[in-house]
């Protein structure tokens, strides 16, 4: 379901995640191949600084977040982070889950998104999907992404292909968005890679097109996106790994952002 919220978060982008989005929540990232098969708890903090070369402002992120992961393959992700961007500091806290479905064979996903008082980035989001695993490495994505900003609310319906190559995945997708303040579909679309080594976990994600961005307090619109986001975790023992993530992001007419993020987790 990585692949999914992936591209979900796509058309609208976030400070660690992958590529264009409002909604800045790292890449969720799996344990590496040599993780035991036992419940595993990680608890993870980092910030990251963003350089926007149209506005001379701060984009700061600072996050924590903790990780439940079963051997049946059901996930529970929290996170906490607060931001400044466009003049603004403001809290989120998101959570999401998956849950493996044997009939058919595939992963639910469900995610709750809530920023109290916020006028940047969207006051609720919400995000219910389905990644399907079919025979031959196979699978296939679907997905409804809500966002609530304080003027207008943001609809996203994605939609995913992807195939394994033993420890390699590559993945296509296509986000649809509309916007409540005006007529007209937005559409992004993106390629996803991701590896899983003994000691790494990497995620590189690309996309183009047009969907609906925040460009500063209270102005929500729909843009001509491009990014491309670079993230990996390296553990450096069975406890103790470090996240790296840089990515560049470019809202037409408005501006072009760079960040990069560094993180440290830490599984108990």
């Amino acid at each position: 379901m990585v692949t999914l919220v992936a591209a979900l978060l796509i058309a609208t982008a976030p400070t660690p995640s992958p590529v264009p989005s409002s909604t800045p929540f790292p890449i969720p990232t799996v344990p590496p191949a040599w993780t035991q098969p036992v419940d595993v708890v990680d608890l993870e903090a980092g910030g990251s600084n963003s350089y926007l070369n149209e506005h001379e402002e701060k984009w700061e992120t600072a996050y924590a977040e903790a990780d439940f992961a079963a051997p049946s393959g059901f996930k529970l992700n929290f996170i906490a982070q607060n931001n400044v961007a466009f003049g603004e500091s403001n809290a989120s806290y998101a959570l999401t889950t998956d849950v493996p479905t044997h009939v058919p064979n595939g992963i639910l996903d469900a995610g709750y998104i809530y920023s109290p008082g916020n006028h940047v980035f969207p006051t609720v989001a919400w995000l219910i999907g389905y990644d399907l695993r079919t025979g031959g490495g196979y699978g296939y994505e679907f997905g409804y992404f809500d966002r609530s900003y304080s003027t207008a609310s943001a609809s996203n319906y994605a939609i995913g292909m992807d195939r394994q190559f033993r420890h390699q995945r590559l993945a296509y997708f296509a986000s649809f968005a509309t916007l409540s303040t005006r007529s007209g579909v937005g559409v992004v679309q993106g390629l996803r890679w991701s590896t899983d080594l003994p000691t790494d976990s990497v995620v590189v994600v690309t996309s183009a097109g047009r969907g609906i961005e925040a460009t500063g307090r209270n102005t929500v619109a729909m843009h001509d996106l491009f990014g491309f986001d670079a993230a990996d975790l390296h553990w450096l023992d069975a406890r103790t790994a470090i996240r790296v993530d840089a990515g560049y992001f470019s809202v037409w007419g408005s501006y072009q952002r760079f960040f990069a993020l560094v993180g440290l987790r830490v599984r108990l």
